[in-house]
């Protein structure tokens, strides 16, 4: 099932699926959650199982999460939840599988999809998300779709041998700036 206008060239958005629990540590956010502490334990498929049926209940609001597919293979490769209170403001987090060589890439094309989505489509007033300052690509996308850097919390997050910032990016609504889109 492909939603077409969640669609780009190298991924696509979807719901998650029952069998998503069996490819877990790609998509369960083990290390950076929305509020920027995670648990750092890797989950197994009777984890995940649990994480699928606890998660997307509500009708309007609370957290939902979206699987980020490969389009080459149809692999999932990291998932993207929003924590939201409709309409007002929707924070979202990224999370890409840790093995990907090219999760930048992925996750700044993801990015692309989801901000127009929420802050466009849907008409959230504010999308938030936090990012680690190293990941390059998907701040330069961030830029593109003008989300603004708002709070950046220093050395916030550890990578092998160092630790570098962790920056809010904003996207506000034009239609609710008071701005004409």
């Amino acid at each position: 099932m492909r939603a077409i206008y969640l669609m780009g060239t190298k991924v696509y958005l979807r719901a998650m699926i029952e069998s998503d629990k069996e490819c877990g540590i790609a998509w369960f956010n083990s290390g950076l959650p929305l509020s920027g502490f995670g648990n750092h334990y890797p989950i197994n498929a009777a984890q995940a199982e649990t994480v699928l049926k606890e998660e997307n209940t509500g009708a309007w609001g609370g957290n939902r999460r979206y699987a980020i597919v490969r389009n080459d293979g149809e692999a999932v490769v990291g998932s993207f939840v929003e924590e939201s209170n409709y309409p007002t403001t929707a924070r979202i987090g990224i999370h890409m599988a840790p093995m990907l060589p090219d999760a930048d890439g992925l996750q700044a094309e993801a990015l692309s999809l989801v901000i127009p989505w929420l802050r466009d489509e849907r008409q959230f007033r504010l999308v938030q998300i936090y990012l680690p300052d190293d990941q390059r690509e998907t701040i330069a996308a961030a830029a593109k779709l003008d989300m603004t850097e708002v709070v950046r919390l220093r050395r916030h997050v550890a990578r092998p041998g160092e630790r570098v910032d962790l920056v809010m990016y904003e996207a506000v609504n034009p239609r609710w700036a008071g701005v004409n889109a």
